[in-house]
């Protein structure tokens, strides 16, 4: 997302008279768009995605829904590159434009407007200008050169085309694809199912699920990153594996009436989300974190947890009430980031559980208030490729909890302290 227009500060009239300028067609331009759809005017006017505000407002067939946002982004980014140029007089015009890179976009956009018949280049001439960028850069397919250096190549050649569907995206992939591409792949129907956990060490969260893995944070305890560079072929890289989205909806819950301990309830509604990765890292796309949460709201048999070291961008989106929000605090400095970023989820009328891990804990941690937390774990590290096995001192451990105390919080101490006090939020009866 581009912060120079984000704005959390739409009021409903400011929502409503962008929509309607946007639906009439007066003076629509790309600060509009974008400033409606940055500002989150779908939701101050009541809708629950982007998607379902376009349908109504703008009358759009679902396919044309993020092409308006495409074409916005592309006419806003020439607008800014080509000092008063030529611009695109249509979204058919721009849309070849789309899986190119912001400068890649400007340069063939130019190339195009250069060898224009007429004034305007046509969508062909464009698309021309878009093949001729990515046979310079070495990303043009073998489909692609076909069609662009056609007249060279003899009329029996046998060239391989297609590749197989890919089973995963790395972030630069992803911003590499169409808008029919990006559909298409969070469109896909798989089968998986979420993962069993059995370790008394999380008998709060029996599932895991990971539709996205990886992570930049670059922590020197990490135990997740020595798992993936073990077993993931893409190691620890940011990735969307989209046939996990469905996971959810393919896992059948089991009787939760069948368990008498309200602890086990809990654990088995529970769903450990994106363990292997941290779903709002700033390298993250918006549409990967949207996919996750549009599953999230169709499913509301699991209570899904989630867990960031980046708890500002986790606190720029809304949530239903079957979720747990979470930010690990390992050393001082990010106590005040997550204070803030809690107070803001706490004050947008958010429902859940809020947690805090302070799992590792490497230091010790005072908070001047926890008053916008439910829930505290406590732990060390396990030994990792990077750092040798960290257990916090008792007297670390005792001040936190009794900060929790003073402030009615539950806390928890995970099995790789000495000792263990185990306490439970507000949990299924």
């Amino acid at each position: 997302m581009d912060n120079n227009y984000l704005s959390s500060d739409l009021t409903v009239e400011e929502a409503r008279q962008l929509a309607d300028e946007i639906n009439h067609g007066i003076s629509v331009t790309s600060e509009k768009t974008l400033r409606f759809y940055d500002g989150r005017g779908w939701k101050v006017l009541g809708y629950s995605s982007w998607r379902e505000c376009a349908t109504i407002e703008f009358n759009l067939k679902d396919s044309r829904v993020y092409q308006l946002l495409d074409f916005a982004r592309i006419e806003r980014n020439l607008e800014n590159s080509t000092n008063g140029g030529i611009l695109p007089s249509n979204e058919r015009q721009a849309r070849p434009l789309t899986p190119l890179g912001s400068s890649q976009q400007v340069v063939a956009w130019e190339r195009a407007v250069s060898n224009a018949k007429s004034n305007q280049p046509t969508a062909k001439e464009v698309q021309q200008a878009v093949n001729e960028v990515k046979a310079i850069n070495g990303n043009l397919s073998q489909q692609d050169l076909i069609e662009l250096f056609e007249p060279e190549i003899p009329e029996m050649a046998t060239i391989p085309l297609d590749s197989p569907p890919k089973t995963y995206y790395t972030v630069n992939e992803w911003d590499g694809l169409s808008l029919p591409q990006r559909i298409e792949a969070l469109s896909t129907e798989g089968n998986k199912h979420f993962n069993k956990q059995d370790s008394d060490n999380i008998e709060w969260a029996r599932w895991s699920w990971n539709p996205i893995t990886g992570c930049l944070h670059n922590c020197a305890y990490c135990y997740a990153r020595d798992i993936a560079n073990r077993f993931y072929p893409q190691g620890f890289e940011p990735v969307l594996i989209p046939d996990r989205l469905s996971a959810p909806a393919n896992t059948n819950p089991p009787d939760f009436g069948k368990f008498s301990n309200s602890v086990d309830r809990t654990g088995w509604r529970n769903v450990f989300t994106c363990s292997m990765a941290d779903l709002f890292g700033k390298w993250v796309p918006q549409d990967w974190i949207e996919a996750v949460l549009e599953q999230v709201r169709n499913n509301p048999q699991w209570t899904f947890l989630f867990l960031t070291k980046f708890p500002i961008r986790m606190a720029e989106f809304e949530y239903p009430s079957n979720v747990w929000l979470g930010t690990s605090v390992d050393y001082q400095w990010a106590v005040e980031r997550a204070e803030k970023a809690f107070r803001k989820i706490k004050d947008s009328g958010f429902m859940g559980i809020c947690w805090l891990s302070c799992e590792p804990m490497m230091e010790r941690l005072t908070f001047s208030s926890l008053d916008m937390f439910d829930w505290v774990v406590i732990g060390g590290s396990s030994k990792s490729t990077q750092t040798p096995e960290f257990k916090p001192p008792r007297e670390w451990v005792n001040e936190l909890e009794g900060q929790a105390r003073k402030h009615g919080v539950k806390f928890y101490e995970k099995s790789n302290l000495l000792e263990r006090i185990r306490e439970y939020p507000i949990i299924d009866e």
